[in-house]
């Protein structure tokens, strides 16, 4: 045994109760052998937890929000260990405690590096509500932007899309433990705000049973509550160049076991959309969401209701020729989420959550007034309601669980198109008019098992079964295999994963989509409905603690698999329609550097590097393929292949004053147009921001912020897959300053 505990942290992607995690606490005493009756004292806040190790020196603490706590362990005839960590939403964590004898040593001891995520089977990172604050306004301003510079290998494409790991389709959101299938990226969604929430984990790799649906990159969110709020609340206000205008105010607090919180926030931007042209012509857009919740917490029960709407209005850019011909093409997005959610604790090692949950998203194009520019007019929406329930059971190195998911889902979309050109231009369909709805759902279970199989090799063992028949019907049994092993005494972990993967065809235009799959006017653009992207995946990768406040990871992937989505616009409409390849091959290693936060100095980073590749077969095997001419076996490159991209962030705080400042840079190496034939130039993006508290009274702040965004107004260019817009621009520079005050 040392002179001094150590701790060995393994973070196994696992369970999930509604956005809450599991502890695993193990303790050993001399030689190494189980210490049982150590008193154990989590605590959060003002909160605390109390636990005794059993006879195999063990204790779980189930149903814990994910969040920061701090762990005490203290033993007759050891000295008190302390540990802090960061819990991760519905990720089990193991901390394995070895106590120091008391004769040893004079004093007490902290465990190092409880936070460390050694031996974690997921890539992920994990960002507190702290964490979210700090962050300049331009970088949440909603979750694809803000998974843009804190996912590894995050690459910007046209219109706004984010992809992460080679994924067209990239970005599901869970909330509380409910996911939908909509798409989040702002073509589709009036986005969700980032600060409305306690945690935000980010997963991109290594994915346990009970996720499904989407693989491009997880954001598990759980939301805020009167329990963590406390009776406080904030108001913000920012204003900026390039009509930039930003509003967030929140409160929440407590009455006896009723928690309640409520936010609201607008924003406005004269550049919401990357245009094909380096200035903005036509690109003013706004939003307004709201968001609630309301928990009661007893015993061994707890409610949760939450809900959340928004809407966002935004201009569609124009090239300069169609601006002068007054070409002024608008859409309008809404949308609606409730999630009611019981949880029941039976006894200290057996949970059991059900979720009752709906979602109502309204899309609307409206087309332009002029009579020249092609017209597009046209509306979608989308209804989706659904149970989901999951039991966990711990049992000796075991925590087993499993759960269902039945969702009924309603679509129906309008629209009608006229080019407008003569001769049509190939890409081009024909005038046409078209309506159709249709009702379906999806049904999905599953059964995992985080075993630990030695105190320093675990395993997450699972198997999910996906049914979906919305358009079409189809089915999958996908296992999923992730394990992880602490090296001894090197304070290094590695991991390894296979996941087989089911992904459901999009929701936008799915209907549009299946219509030309199946009718279209030339049978050589019938190449069938769109259908689920089936994938093999693995993963590997090793992390490392360097030093108590820098860790290391490593990371590569490799999946591959058939009809990958994409998607495709109808001519300069920015409606975008879901297509087929027939198959798919992407594969990257990545990089990362974490600095935690040094108090001596006041500085924190976070350095970020990833290499990754994909490629697209032919020929298009289903939706709109309308103009394309892929052969069968043919390889290309989609738009956002990237193969160089890296983040690098740094910040400083300091207690006077809290002042702050903090600098981000952003490379890419160029995005590829027109199938790969072209490669544009890389870039190199900065910005910074800065805040100082300008008055204080007892729990009254008043502060400014500043922020400058694109610092060097570098407008780079960014591929789109079209004959008539083919290039776009990146954001220019954005000066703002903003005002909070906390009460």
């Amino acid at each position: 045994m040392t002179r001094i505990a150590t701790l060995t942290a393994l973070w196994l992607l696992g369970f999930t109760v509604f956005a809450q995690s599991v502890l695993d606490v193990h303790v050993t005493g001399r030689e190494g052998l189980p210490l049982p009756d150590a008193a154990l004292t989590l605590k959060r806040g003002g909160i605390e937890k109390h636990g005794v190790t059993g006879a195999d020196g063990s204790f779980q603490f189930l149903g814990l929000a994910a969040g920061e706590y701090e762990l005490e362990t203290a033993a007759d005839g050891y000295f008190t260990a302390e540990a802090e960590m960061a819990m991760r939403p519905r990720q089990p964590l193991s901390v394995h405690i070895e106590m120091a004898v008391r004769e040893k040593l004079a004093q007490s001891v902290e465990v190092r590096s409880a936070d460390i995520r050694l031996g974690e089977t997921s890539t992920s990172r994990l960002l507190t509500h702290s964490e979210l604050v700090a962050l300049p306004d331009p970088v949440k301003r909603d979750i694809p932007t803000l998974s843009l510079y804190t996912f590894p290998g995050a690459t910007r494409s046209h219109d706004n899309f984010v992809h992460v790991r080679g994924n067209e389709v990239s970005l599901q959101e869970f909330i509380n433990g409910v996911s939908f299938l909509e798409n989040p990226q702002q073509q589709f969604s009036a986005g969700l705000t980032p600060e409305s929430f306690e945690t935000i984990n980010l997963l991109s790799g290594s994915f346990a049973a009970e996720y499904g649906n989407r693989f491009g990159g997880i954001v598990d969110m759980t939301t805020r509550s009167g329990f963590d709020v406390k009776d406080h609340g904030s108001i913000r206000a920012a204003v900026g160049t390039f009509d930039t205008r930003d509003a967030f105010a929140e409160y929440g607090g407590t009455r006896g076991k009723l928690g309640y919180y409520a936010s609201v926030s607008g924003f406005t931007s004269g550049w919401y959309l990357t245009p094909p042209e380096p200035r903005q012509l036509h690109d003013f857009g706004f939003g307004l969401r709201g968001s609630g919740q309301l928990d009661y917490r007893l015993a061994n029960d707890s409610l949760s209701l939450f809900v959340t709407g928004g809407g966002t209005n935004f201009e569609l850019p124009n090239i300069a020729e169609d601006q002068e011909v007054g070409r002024n093409s608008m859409r309008r997005l809404r949308s609606q989420t409730g999630i009611l959610t019981w949880q029941h604790a039976f006894s200290p090692r057996t949970l059991w959550t059900t979720s009752l949950y709906e979602r109502t998203v309204e899309d609307r194009l409206a087309p332009t007034a002029d009579p020249i520019t092609p017209f597009g007019d046209g509306s979608r929406a989308s209804l989706t309601s659904g149970i989901k329930s999951d039991f966990l059971r711990g049992w000796r190195n075991h925590m087993v669980k499993a759960g269902f998911d039945l969702t009924r889902i309603s679509l129906r979309e309008r629209f009608a198109f006229d080019s407008r050109e003569d001769p049509l231009p190939p890409e081009d369909p024909e005038p046409f008019t078209f309506r159709a709805k249709s009702v379906g759902g999806q049904a999905s279970c599953y059964l995992q098992d985080h075993v630990s199989l030695t105190s320093n090799l675990a395993a997450d063992l699972g198997l999910r079964w996906d049914y979906f028949d919305l358009t079409n019907r189809f089915s999958q049994v996908s296992p999923r295999i992730n394990i992880a092993y602490h090296i001894p005494g090197g304070r290094s972990s590695l991991h390894f994963a296979y996941n087989r993967l089911f992904s459901p065809h999009p929701l936008e235009y799915v209907l549009l989509a299946n219509h030309f799959g199946t009718a279209a006017a030339e049978a050589a653009d019938r190449v069938g409905p769109v259908k689920p992207y089936r994938q093999h995946y693995f993963e590997g990768g090793v992390i490392r603690e360097a030093h108590p406040k820098v860790a290391l990871e490593l990371n590569g992937f490799y999946h591959r698999g058939t009809t990958p989505f994409e998607y495709r616009e109808i001519s300069i409409t920015r409606l975008f329609l879901p297509i087929n390849s027939a198959g798919a091959v992407s594969y990257g290693l990545e990089t990362t550097v974490d600095l935690k936060h040094l108090e001596r100095l006041g500085i924190s980073g976070r350095l970020q590097y990833a290499y990754q590749r994909t490629f697209f077969y032919g020929p298009i095997s289903g939706g709109f393929a309308v103009g394309e001419e892929i052969a069968p076996g043919q390889k290309f490159l989609p738009a956002f292949d990237e193969p160089h991209s890296g983040t690098a962030t740094i910040f400083y705080r300091r207690r006077w004053r809290d002042i702050s400042a903090g600098w981000m840079m952003r490379y890419g190496s160029g995005t590829a147009a027109r199938n790969g034939m072209l490669r544009l130039a890389g870039h190199v993006t900065a910005d910074f921001s800065a805040g100082v508290t300008i008055w204080q009274r007892e729990n009254l702040t008043a502060r400014f912020e500043f922020n400058l965004f694109n610092i060097s107004d570098r407008r780079y260019q960014i591929a789109k897959e079209s004959e008539e817009t083919p290039i776009q621009y990146g954001s220019p520079r954005v000066i703002s300053g903003r005002i909070k005050f906390s009460f």
